[in-house]
């Protein structure tokens, strides 16, 4: 029981082995309970699960280039409105869904924005 590993298998203290490996990470990791064969995880799954822990700060970015492209989509149509010269192009640039829009874009973006800054500089 003392000096052995988990397998029954000597410990290389007992073995007579070096500690060659101390203070570096495993090379595997144990799985929770009842988590599927041979009770460990690759190094490529446990960094798969480190990766997958780590990238919450994506929906804040959604957020702020769903603002952004919508305020680019309004530039273009003012753009296009003045490029083609169109009255109907520029009543639809000047109506009111259209400016109420371009409010909708704007606060997509600063909230989306103050996010990310948040998950930089915050707790």
């Amino acid at each position: 029981m003392y000096g052995e590993t988990r397998n029954n298998e000597p410990s290389p203290a007992r073995a007579g082995e070096g500690w060659e490996g101390v203070g570096q990470p495993p090379k595997t990791f144990d799985k929770p309970a009842g988590a599927g064969s041979h009770g460990k995880y690759s190094r490529r799954q446990a960094d798969a699960q480190f990766r997958v822990k780590r990238h919450r700060g994506q929906p804040p970015m959604a957020l702020f280039l769903t603002g952004a492209g919508i305020l680019a989509a309004l530039v273009g149509l003012f753009w296009l409105k003045d490029r083609l010269r169109s009255p109907a192009l520029s009543r639809l640039a000047y109506s009111d869904p259209i400016a109420r829009l371009a409010v909708i874009g704007a606060a997509l973006a600063v909230i989306g924005l103050l996010s990310m800054l948040w998950g930089l500089f915050g707790p």
